[in-house]
């Protein structure tokens, strides 16, 4: 086997994405149908969602070895005012000046405009659920005065707040959709790998926030029940889309370095064992234990399994 084209920091840079829009997603629909009326868990998954997303950016600059290469991901220098770019499946649009240009339906591109725009809009959420927070009379000067600026514009928070659950959506679906537009059989091969991605993303999302909760132990810890509630239906729903998954690609011939080999001792002790069939075992004995030290075991051995899930889904489409 020759070196990967998409190797380690791959493999962090969609799991730490996916996490992020997960939470995301799953806060922000807790306060849309009432569950969360104040916002707790939307704040704590912004707050947590920022960073993973500049870890998975990083990490991408990391990999590429030269960091300025990473600004042909958004932007190239392309001589024409429009051409077809050949092997990438995408066009390039001129901008100004004359030979800078973007690449409008690049899966690739605008998963990385994703990445920057959900960064973007997260900030400014922080920005504001922390003015919203703050007491403007015990601040002097321009601070104050900045914070009573924030405090008016408030109405605008929901406004972001959509916004930031729209490429939360894309966050989570872009690396499976860049993947299955690829020429790997194992990634073509069926619909339902933007789907597993999916529903991974926002079954460790959901796990990442148990995680936080029980570790800060503040007021938005009386959310947990709910989220472990969430969870067992996540983790039940993402073994229906794995098996499906498998399924399919077995059917079509396609599975073999994903189900087998090296790579599928890991997929199926690591995946399916570790990070799917024993979280759910633990989730509903924990529940009947109400405690115990293996509380914090199972949204642990979820995060871990989404991140196995990338790895050999990627390393397997790669052989």
């Amino acid at each position: 086997m020759g070196e990967l084209t998409w190797a380690t920091p791959l493999f962090f840079d969609l799991w730490a994405a996916g996490m992020a829009g997960g939470a995301y997603f799953a806060a922000f629909l807790l306060n849309l149908f009432g569950l969360d009326k104040e916002r707790r868990l939307l704040k704590v998954a912004t707050y947590i969602g920022v960073p993973l997303v500049l870890l998975g950016v990083v990490l991408i600059i990391a990999d590429l070895g030269e960091p300025l290469r990473a600004f042909n991901m958004y932007l190239g220098l392309r001589p024409q005012s429009w051409e077809m770019i050949p092997g990438m499946g995408a066009a390039s649009l001129r901008l100004w000046p004359p030979s800078l240009a973007i690449f409008p339906i690049s899966p690739m591109s605008l998963g990385g405009w994703v990445l920057i725009l959900f960064t973007l809009a997260g900030i400014a959420l922080i920005v504001l659920f922390l003015a919203e927070s703050a007491k403007a009379w015990e601040l002097q000067g321009a601070v104050g005065w900045g914070v009573d600026v924030l405090k008016a514009l408030r109405p605008i928070t929901t406004l972001i707040a959509w916004a930031a659950f729209g490429l939360a959506i894309l966050v989570m679906a872009y690396t499976g959709v860049v993947l299955a537009a690829s020429s790997m059989p194992l990634w073509r091969a069926t619909l339902l790998l933007p789907a597993l991605f999916v529903s991974s993303a926002i079954t460790t999302g959901v796990a990442a926030l148990i995680i936080v909760l029980g570790i800060v132990k503040s007021s938005e810890a009386g959310m947990t029940p709910l989220l472990r509630s969430a969870l067992k239906v996540l983790l039940i729903v993402q073994l229906l889309v794995l098996a499906i998954f498998v399924i399919w690609a077995l059917a079509a011939g396609v599975a073999g370095s994903l189900v087998s080999g090296g790579v599928g001792v890991v997929f199926w002790l690591g995946v399916v064992v570790v990070g799917l069939a024993l979280p759910l075992v633990l989730e509903f004995g924990v529940v009947r234990a109400k405690g115990g030290a293996l509380i914090m075991l199972s949204p642990l051995l979820v995060s871990l399994g989404g991140l196995l899930l990338r790895a050999t889904v990627i390393v397997a489409g790669q052989l």
